[in-house]
């Protein structure tokens, strides 16, 4: 094995994109995603849902506490009344009432007891929701990453490939004049240099495009300079053998944060059954107040007269469902209907995750026989290459062999490159969903 395929399966994972410039400090995989957590604006908003489920709560509790008010008027009035004479005059009167009131529900067909229950329910919906968002972007980022990481091995590949080249044309030019080959032989090698000069100026492009994705998902301004650590990735791990499928399968549709989403929504959508029914009981309120007055027109002091007219009450409300027009039984129905809707949804999400750990655990298989044949291929590649340089400088080969040669040696590296990142990529993303458990 040469050093061209040493520097393709080691040396690439150990040097940083030297294409970068400006901020010394090197993000890895983990600081992207722990600064996503911390810092993305979706997940920042979901944080704030919690806050708002939490007064939700609270208020729903406090439902269950008596009211209490309080009451205070004045009046000034003006009139003629008549006199013991039988004369009228005009008499002025100013007058005090003051209240207090109180009132609770005895019984409402247990509607705030599940309003409770719906306000715990939400509130642990939106916090499952951070971690599902969490999860989402754990997996956005971790394919971005690995992406530039793909785009950066590509653009040094294509530059190993080109410096290849425009040492070839630098040798056919020696050759032309010695007149060892033509000059289409010639023109054949200089056309291949260009076409593999251009495809650095691609590969760099590519490179660009996938860091910008990367740190718009870290919500970083386009203007922050920002380089991203190469991992020491080592052959070891790609051929590292992967956790128990139905172990890990039998995990995520226990306690995957998407999982557990939809059972509280199950739990949900039961308790709004339970509410919708509660409206065909009976409801039973009790109040209680007292009251007191002053009025100029009288005789009395003023502080006597609020003593004298002190009153109390006291009260029982009871109210009945007869008819409603079907009101209620059409929120009952819907409630139910929402409910099989939900049940629905879950095991659907069941069946979606189940789906992508198999896709994800067939991915690495293939990944892993694709790495090792590429592997095999790329050392066959190299040689190959090798020795046709050998010819065409000995005047054995001809152009056309020697750029084939040089075309299977292209073909033959990017497949090892596409082969060992999805072996990365498909193992990091089994790794995000094992342990995205919602604790």
């Amino acid at each position: 094995m040469n050093t061209r395929f040493y520097r393709l399966s080691l040396v690439f994972f150990c040097i940083s994109l030297g294409s970068w410039a400006g901020n010394p400090h090197e993000w890895s995989l983990t600081d992207c995603l722990e600064y996503a957590k911390e810092h993305n604006l979706e997940i920042r908003q979901k944080k704030i849902q919690i806050l708002d489920a939490k007064v939700d709560l609270k208020q729903s509790r406090q439902a269950l506490l008596p009211s209490l008010s309080a009451s205070s008027s004045v009046n000034l009035s003006n009139g003629k009344s008549e006199q013991s004479d039988g004369s009228y005059s005009n008499h002025a009167s100013l007058s005090n009432q003051y209240g207090l009131q109180a009132g609770i529900s005895l019984f409402d067909g247990l509607s705030n007891y599940h309003q409770i229950r719906l306000s715990e329910v939400n509130q642990a919906l939106a916090e499952i929701s951070v971690a599902e968002t969490v999860l989402q972007q754990n997996i956005l980022i971790t394919e971005a990453y690995y992406e530039v990481l793909y785009a950066n091995e590509t653009l040094l590949s294509s530059k190993t490939t080109a410096e290849t080249s425009q040492k070839q044309v630098d040798y056919s030019a020696k050759l032309l004049n010695a007149g060892s080959i033509t000059r289409s032989d010639y023109n054949q090698v200089l056309a291949q240099q260009s076409s593999d000069a251009y495809a650095v100026v691609v590969a760099e492009n590519n490179l660009s495009l996938k860091l910008l994705t990367l740190k718009q998902l870290l919500e970083l301004s386009n203007q922050d300079d920002f380089s991203v650590q190469i991992p020491d990735i080592t052959l070891n791990d790609l051929a590292a053998p992967v956790p128990n499928k139905s172990d890990v399968i039998q995990t995520v549709l226990t306690a995957a944060p998407e999982v557990v989403s939809e059972k509280l929504s199950v739990e949900a959508a039961q308790i709004r059954v339970s509410k919708a029914k509660s409206s065909y009981y009976p409801s039973l309120s009790a109040s209680a107040g007292i009251s007191t007055g002053y009025n100029s027109f009288e005789s009395s002091t003023y502080n006597k007269q609020l003593n004298q007219n002190i009153g109390q009450q006291i009260g029982l409300s009871l109210s009945i469902p007869l008819f409603n027009k079907g009101t209620t039984q059409a929120a009952v129905k819907k409630a139910k209907l929402s409910l099989q809707t939900t049940q629905i949804q879950e095991q659907s999400t069941k069946k979606q995750l189940e789906k992508t750990i198999e896709s994800l655990y067939l991915d690495i298989q293939n990944a892993q026989s694709n790495y090792k044949a590429a592997e095999t291929q790329l050392q066959s590649a190299e040689e190959s290459h090798r020795l046709i340089e050998e010819q065409f400088a000995l005047g054995m080969k001809n152009t056309v062999e020697l750029l084939a040669a040089k075309a299977l040696l292209s073909s033959a590296t990017q497949s090892f490159l596409q082969a060992k990142y999805s072996i990365v990529l498909s193992k990091s993303l089994l790794n995000i969903y094992q342990n995205s458990i919602a604790l």
